[in-house]
């Protein structure tokens, strides 16, 4: 066996050389996006998913509702394919850096209707005219009109992704939440708070 130093040199480098996307992939991640999530306290019966980039770097932040099922997690039939959650009142999708933030309203509460209250989420609508189509911000019932007595809990499945700057098509990461939705006829008021699957772990 060739003990030489030239030799002993050259596997070091090529060592070295193959370590070196390892680490590349490790800075990046150091100072890279991270994702951070908040669910604040309602305004108006609004209730906003709050989202930050909690580390480095510029990342574009999208929300969608997964899936809405009952207490005892059956299939709904709301949700059959994954509803992009608009910005506020925007379609525009957020550039997170630095202390900005992002306000996504997966709830509202709707009291216009003389058969009770309903429960909306924003969407991101397509809408076809012309020949092509366009998309605008637009409500989405979750629970239609009805008492408040009569309503019965619903669980959301929320994933918010977050895109690359240069790439807006390219994944960085992601993270799944599921929120309980529980009617308080006595308050005539909503509980919304996280629950967390058993298979899922979030760092918010």
């Amino acid at each position: 066996m060739d003990f030489s130093s030239a030799t002993i040199a050259a596997q070091i480098i090529a060592w070295f050389k193959g370590l070196l996307p390892m680490i590349k992939r490790f800075v990046s991640y150091i100072n890279g996006p991270a994702i951070g999530i908040k669910l604040l306290s309602p305004v108006n019966e609004i209730y906003n998913l709050e989202i930050r980039n909690i580390r480095g770097g510029v990342a574009i932040a999208r929300v969608f509702l997964c899936d809405l099922t009952g207490a005892d997690e059956q299939f709904t039939g709301r949700i059959v394919s994954p509803i992009e959650i608009c910005q506020g009142n925007t379609i525009e999708w957020p550039r997170l850096f630095g202390q900005s933030r992002a306000l996504f309203p997966i709830l509202m509460v709707d009291r216009h209707n003389a058969k009770g209250p309903s429960l909306l989420h924003k969407a991101v609508g397509i809408f076809s005219h012309g020949g092509g189509c366009s998309k605008h911000p637009s409500s989405s019932t979750l629970i239609p009109p009805s008492p408040i007595q009569e309503q019965k809990e619903i669980r959301l499945t929320i994933r918010v992704v977050f895109y690359s700057v240069d790439e807006p098509h390219t994944e960085l990461m992601e993270k799944f939440l599921r929120y309980l939705v529980r009617p308080l006829p006595e308050q005539g008021t909503y509980e919304v708070r996280l629950i967390r699957p058993k298979h899922v772990s979030i760092f918010d």
